[in-house]
């Protein structure tokens, strides 16, 4: 895209979950302007694109009469096919979320001008009839000298459209959103300030108001419960602070303060550690709301019961097409074991009787020098590619938190082996040529994925089979004696991905296994095991994403591996690279093992997670996410790979 009606595209700033922003200028007036595109296609069908379209219109015109020093201003709005685009004024500096990203939190003058500032903006807005609605860490800018400026006034509303009906990794799931926004209850004043209060919450503390691992359980969170006392969180702080905060995030919209700025003035207050009182929360008929409330929720998940089981079926029955006319006995006892009462158990039985030969059980009779045998690379019939791979997906094998440290075993003639550090399988990924970036055909790819080009792993190396799972983790933890954080500590399924982590938590993991993380090159080879399209397989077979998670983590393991016998390569939990992101990664990059820049701005996460939409589950997309202290998120995992496995002999002590 090198123009976008009158204006000249100079260069990509940023992408999230509502679009991708560009650097521009405007040809007619010579001024350098932000323009934010928005695909309507992904909104709606086409049928609803002129209406929305129309309204879009409207909220930007809205945002245009918006003139405040506050607010990042709106100056044009225009559409080029399915494309909407708007012009704003562009700011040079980054988000607050950036900020808070960074390895120490604002000071506390910094914090109150910030939160000072975005109040003013807000009150305005409220006296002009606009109501932002998606006031978050993300759209509240700060510019180089310090000025903050409040983004997507006119935007916003689609955002949290799009937020009710999918809180993946693009959008975040809706952390700063107001009780009244989730019961369907008409939007005011008050509702940017509980957004605001919430950030403000996280300011002080480093951490969001409210968070969990499904969207119905974030939900009950927001309708029911209070955040955490900031002063557990962050010690120090006297109760008059809580006190401030819930007030300014009460459940009523009226018990909550007159304005943001009378919100932020005993904010101050409190802070300061002044007596000067807040005020007595004003007192309603809040019990009719909460049992309404509390019947939505229930109604919630019952659908999402209900939808989780169909999806559910559909996997089942994705599976069974997968092994149906397989000739290995082993095929259908791994789909007895998923589901031992499923629809096609019989005829997995009767598969299994008529067989000439029973398949051995890959993780109960395999062979004892399995480890023993020299990895790919040193065996003759080794190849140095490959490219042309068979398509073929192995079965899914069942949950284990601790493997044999001798052998594990070779299923699908991939060299496996445990590692003596962590207990956890590794398969060997032999070295090769393949088509990194965009798949053929892909139509989906994006820039940052472009453009595609052939990449050789000239080393061979071991690649954890699975993510690192809660329960290894907290051995890692318990054998270094490094801290968990409280939100750590709470995840509570073993055998799931584990997530809320910094970049330095894994790859502190990874160094302990003996080990790094991976290079993008060296997880999408992995990942690719050989194939060039988006995907390795039906993804309803390899992949937990939106359509059939139920918009929840799972165990790991659970469904079919690749050519590499590696699990979860897409879905379930984004995975860290060890490589910055650089939007001219293809072009810039060697073609034999490349690395990626030295330095950057954010991190990079691979393969999509439970709550992604399928085009961010393609191998070749490429997610963006801080490497900073705060990066941490309940959809992000990792996984770890070696260049030797340790030394049997001395491994590195476990506790149990």
């Amino acid at each position: 895209m090198e123009q976008i009606g009158r204006y000249e595209i100079l260069a990509e700033v940023g992408r999230g979950g509502m679009g991708i922003v560009y650097r521009a200028r405007d040809t007619e007036l010579g001024r350098t302007v932000a323009i934010k595109t928005l695909r309507l296609s992904e909104y709606a069908t086409p049928q609803e694109v002129r209406s929305l379209r129309e309204r879009l219109l409207r909220e930007a015109q809205a945002a245009g009469n918006l003139n405040h020093p506050n607010i990042v201003a709106v100056h044009d709005f225009g559409q080029e096919g399915d494309t909407a685009y708007i012009v704003m004024e562009l700011i040079e500096g980054g988000t607050l979320q950036d900020l808070l990203a960074g390895s120490t939190l604002p000071t506390r003058d910094l914090s109150l001008r910030i939160l000072a500032e975005a109040a003013g903006a807000l009150d305005y807005a409220h006296a002009c009839g606009a109501v932002h609605r998606d006031i978050k860490p993300a759209n509240i800018m700060v510019r180089a000298d310090g000025a903050v400026k409040i983004a997507d006034f006119g935007i916003a509303k689609m955002a949290w459209m799009k937020t009710m009906t999918e809180s993946g990794m693009i959008m975040g799931s809706p952390h700063y959103m107001a009780p009244e926004q989730l019961r369907g209850e008409p939007v005011s004043a008050r509702t940017d300030q509980f957004g605001l209060a919430g950030v403000a919450y996280t300011i002080l503390t480093g951490c969001r108001p409210f968070d969990a691992d499904t969207v119905a359980s974030l939900f009950h969170k927001i309708l029911h419960e209070d955040p955490i006392a900031v002063q557990v969180r962050t010690p120090g702080f006297g109760p008059e602070v809580d006190r401030v905060l819930k007030r300014a995030m009460s459940k009523d919209p009226d018990g909550r303060f007159a304005s943001c700025a009378e919100f932020v003035e005993a904010l101050k207050a409190a802070w300061l550690g002044s007596s000067t009182p807040v005020g007595i929360m004003k007192r309603r008929a809040w019990r009719p709301l909460v049992v309404v409330a509390g019947l939505l929720v229930l109604l919630a998940i019952a659908g999402i019961l209900f939808y989780v089981r169909y999806q559910a079926g559909k996997v089942e029955i994705a599976y069974w097409d997968s092994i149906k006319n397989h000739a290995e006995a082993a095929q259908f006892e791994s789909y007895l074991k998923m589901y031992p009462k499923g629809r096609f158990a019989a005829q997995a039985k009767s598969a299994i009787e008529t067989l000439p030969s029973r398949a051995k059980s890959v993780a109960s009779k395999s062979s004892p020098d399995a480890a023993q045998r020299k990895p790919a690379e040193s065996r003759p019939a080794a190849k140095s590619s490959i490219e042309g791979a068979s398509q073929k997906v192995p079965p899914a094998a069942p949950v284990q938190d601790r493997f044999d440290p001798v052998a594990v075993g070779t299923p699908g003639q991939v060299p496996i082996s445990a590692n003596p550090n962590d207990g956890q399988p590794y398969s060997w990924i032999p070295p090769g040529t393949f088509q990194m970036g965009c798949s053929p055909g892909d139509d989906e790819c994006d820039s940052p994925e472009k453009p595609s080009r052939k990449v050789t792993i000239t080393k061979g190396f071991w690649m954890g089979q699975t993510e690192v799972t809660v329960g290894v983790y907290r051995r890692f933890t318990s054998a270094t004696g490094r801290q968990m954080t409280p939100e750590q500590r709470s995840l509570q399924e073993t055998s799931h991905p584990m997530v809320l982590t910094t970049w330095e938590d894994a790859a502190a993991y990874c160094g302990w296994a003996g080990g790094r993380l991976p290079t993008e090159a060296e997880w999408e080879y992995a990942a690719r095991g050989g194939t060039t399209e988006p995907y390795y397989a039906k993804l309803d077979s390899i992949a937990w994403y939106e359509v059939n998670s139920g918009y929840r983590m799972h165990p790991v393991r659970q469904l079919a591996p690749n050519q590499f016998q590696l699990y979860d390569m897409l879905g379930n939990a984004w995975e860290r690279m060890a490589d910055w992101f650089s939007e001219d990664y293809y072009s810039a990059s060697e073609s034999q093992d490349p690395t990626g820049p030295r330095e950057g701005r954010t991190g990079v996460v691979r393969g999509g997670s439970y709550s992604s939409r399928l085009p961010l589950l393609r191998i070749s997309y490429r997610g963006m996410k801080g490497k900073g202290s705060g990066d941490v998120a309940t959809d992000i995992g990792f996984r770890c790979v070696l260049e030797t496995i340790p030394n049997r002999q001395n491994p590195q002590p476990l506790r149990k």
